[in-house]
């Protein structure tokens, strides 16, 4: 009888009788369904968009451009109060072009107010003195008032705002409670008026001019040295002043040449966690031993963005820390013992990274900038030199590195070999590596990599011994490669077609030497094409991905080339 039912069961029959049972059981499963404290019996609600939460649709709806999100937001007047928060988060006002404020039913909505000062109505005099006369200044600060009553404005940017930001808009700003950042682009104010503030800056986040320094013009820098007017740096750090508090400052970008006459460094700045500075090292008649007093101030500094170059006016290199700094450090005292993250080009007689934390996670000692300047010398290094500066630094948990170093003097391509061998070794847990040489070139016209040099083995070899490597990023310095090579090339003067086709060679070699097992993903190369190329997300670089694939039941790889996008998706 037992068998009689195991064989009804197993039949087809059998079979489609319990299927019928178990879809009834599923069309009733409903009545079963209690919800709430009453126990009332209700269908379960269909999924659906609108029962996503309202964040959720934030994030979503964040991702498209402005023109998309109005058109979306048209499309129904519960999506429209569903988006209202992402749709009017950011809000542009250009004072001249448009006098009244956005209404004050978006006021609850808004959480970056953006002020256009260069924005003129079509036709007018575009004159900043007929422009920006005593009249529209009180009138621009006066409607600003109206700030203190976003309840949820987080921050605050001023573009092109003639003559420095005036008193009265300081004043506004930072007598608003809820205002935590400031961003200022803004051409220098040569005379900013002197003023107390009646309440102290409540700002956490501070941007100034941070990339001011960065674009010469003739008729703010000296030419020789390639800096601002003394006069104009102190009448610029006056006006930073104003917006520094040191007992709520966490995130500070400026450029270099104001941080010491800015920053009152006789005081702590506990709260600092973040510190940006670019442009040229600041004058002071202390010498190099200033810049180490700013960063003694700020004991708990997580990150230092130091990207400060050296004037070609300099008579001196500029050092954080000395040979004679260096001997007052007590033994195994740290400098920054919070600090994760260290940004700088150095010196050959730099010795900062003998006293940094042994938990620093990043470490990029870039030259910049990177390529060669009227205005600007490059702090490149000699291989041979950084070997002796990288054997004082014991950062075990190091993840990310980044290195410039020139190869061009003699006997540096077998000191390259040596340091290439030495960065497995001090830092055996590497996540992402990047390598920046200058190096020496043979054959007419520089057209050649160094004879006796293939940069096959010794990368290969780095890469055969670092395990948890995820991206490998190089700038070989190979022939072709470079801005200025692109520009003979495009007029028929150099050619370089087959250092061009080495790269494509290059690439898969390396890849072939990785360590087993390994974590590598991607290998870029820098290749300087044409100026579109700097639109692409990573900038001039070409990248192949190593892809796993399964073929025939086993685990391989491949190393693909990533095609660059369209173009016009990413010019601005």
């Amino acid at each position: 009888m037992e068998d009689t039912w195991r064989a009804l069961l197993n039949s087809r029959f059998g079979r489609w009788i319990l299927g019928i049972k178990r879809l009834t059981f599923r069309l009733f499963a409903w009545l079963w369904t209690r919800e709430g404290p009453t126990n009332k019996v209700h269908p379960p609600q269909r999924p659906g968009l609108h029962g996503l939460n309202t964040d959720v649709f934030s994030e979503l709806f964040s991702l498209l451009n402005g023109r998309d999100r109005q058109t979306l937001s048209f499309a129904s007047r519960q999506l429209r109060s569903l988006f209202m928060p992402a749709l009017f988060h950011r809000i542009e006002w250009a004072p001249l072009l448009k006098h009244e404020l956005p209404p004050s039913s978006l006021w609850p909505y808004i959480r970056t107010f953006v002020v256009l000062g260069d924005v003129f109505p079509r036709g007018s005099d575009n004159r900043v003195e007929y422009q920006y006369t005593q009249e529209v200044q009180g009138r621009i600060a006066s409607q600003l008032q109206t700030l203190a009553s976003m309840i949820n404005l987080d921050q605050v940017q001023l573009h092109e705002i003639p003559f420095g930001p005036w008193p009265q808009l300081v004043s506004v700003i930072a007598s608003n409670p809820s205002v935590k950042r400031l961003v200022l682009v803004s051409p220098p104010c040569k005379n900013p008026s002197v003023f107390p503030l009646s309440t102290a800056s409540r700002l956490t986040h501070v941007s100034y001019n941070i990339h001011r320094p960065l674009m010469p013009h003739h008729f703010v820098y000296h030419e020789p040295t390639c800096r601002y007017p003394a006069d104009l740096v102190v009448s610029e750090a006056r006006l930073a002043q104003a917006w520094l508090n040191p007992q709520t400052l966490e995130n500070l970008s400026m450029p270099g040449e104001f941080v010491l006459e800015a920053l009152d460094i006789t005081v702590r700045w506990e709260a600092m966690r973040e510190l940006h500075l670019e442009g040229v090292f600041p004058s002071n008649s202390k010498g190099t031993e200033a810049m180490l007093d700013v960063l003694r101030a700020m004991p708990h500094l997580r990150v230092a963005r130091l990207k400060l170059e050296q004037s070609k006016g300099d008579s001196e290199c500029r050092e954080y820390v000395t040979q004679d700094a260096l001997s007052k450090f007590a033994h195994n005292e740290c400098l920054l013992p919070d600090l994760v993250h260290f940004e700088a080009p150095i010196s050959a007689d730099e010795n900062i990274l003998s006293v940094l934390p042994p938990t620093l996670e990043t470490l990029l000692l870039i030259a910049y900038p990177f390529f060669r300047s009227m205005y600007f010398d490059r702090l490149i290094l000699p291989a041979s030199t950084l070997i002796r500066i990288l054997s004082h630094a014991e950062f075990p948990t190091l993840r990310s590195l980044e290195i410039s170093y020139s190869t061009k003097a003699d006997g540096e391509l077998s000191a390259e070999e040596q340091l290439l061998q030495i960065i497995p070794q001090k830092f055996p847990l590497l996540k992402h590596l990047m390598l920046r040489r200058d190096s020496k070139r043979d054959g007419p016209d520089d057209t050649r990599l160094a004879d006796e040099w293939d940069p096959t083995r010794p990368f290969g070899t780095l890469l055969s011994q670092l395990f948890h490597l995820e991206t490998f990023s190089f700038d070989a310095d190979i022939p072709g490669t470079r801005e200025m090579d692109v520009f003979f090339a495009s007029r028929s003067l150099v050619n370089f077609t087959a250092s061009q086709a080495y790269v494509d060679i290059l690439v898969p070699r390396l890849a072939e030497q990785r360590a087993r097992p390994s974590m590598l993903r991607t290998i870029s190369v820098y290749m300087f094409t044409s100026g579109p190329t700097l639109h692409y997300p990573w900038g001039p670089w070409l990248i192949w991905d190593i892809v796993p694939v399964r073929l025939g039941g086993e685990l391989e790889y491949q190393v693909r080339y990533r095609k660059a996008p369209s173009i016009s998706a990413y010019r601005y």
